[in-house]
């Protein structure tokens, strides 16, 4: 419910259920007719008058009595032009988006690639190669000793069962039954 569509075709074809064919009417501009279909205003008044649970929809006999104010057609023609022209202003935008997105991520890779091989900035030459800093760390850490394990234990909290099972142990041990 609510999209729409403008049909060109001038071949014969079956439109599915629930679909409905509006004609622009006599002295109405077919695209400013296609817009104000699309509006919002036109999409909250067939919300308004839809009718259904499971399959809401408007009756044609009902929408087209409808009341559409139009401007006289030349303003008409007008108003479907500038909505065409940033239409395609806005995918122009887009377009350009998607390219400089695509552009971002080349010079990204770019950067990177420069950072690793130490081209992005000056190097000094009495710092020592990448490779020999990276043995150094590795051999630091393999001769790094890994800290004894502290037996310091908090005491541990006895349970009701507990007590009970050392109770009964000690008897045990005593010789007490």
């Amino acid at each position: 419910m609510g999209f729409v569509a403008l049909n060109d075709r001038i071949d014969d074809f079956a439109l599915a259920q629930r679909t409905i064919t509006l004609q622009a009417p006599e002295g109405i501009d077919t695209r400013c007719f296609f817009y104000f279909l699309m509006s919002q205003t036109m999409q909250n008044l067939v919300f308004l008058n839809a009718t259904g649970t499971a399959a809401k929809g408007v009756k044609g006999a009902k929408l087209r009595n409808f009341p559409i104010p139009f401007p006289r057609l030349e303003e008409q023609k007008e108003i479907a032009t500038r909505i065409e022209r940033a239409f395609k202003k806005i995918l122009e935008v887009e377009n350009r988006v998607v390219s400089m997105e695509s552009m971002l991520t080349q010079l990204d890779q770019s950067i990177l690639s420069k950072a690793f091989r130490g081209e992005l900035v000056p190097q000094d030459p009495s710092d020592e190669p990448a490779s020999e800093l990276l043995a150094r760390i590795r051999d630091r850490q393999a001769d790094a000793t890994i800290p004894e394990k502290s037996t310091n234990k908090a005491p541990r909290k006895t349970t009701t069962k507990r007590k009970v099972a050392m109770s009964k142990s000690r008897l045990d041990d005593n010789g007490d039954h």
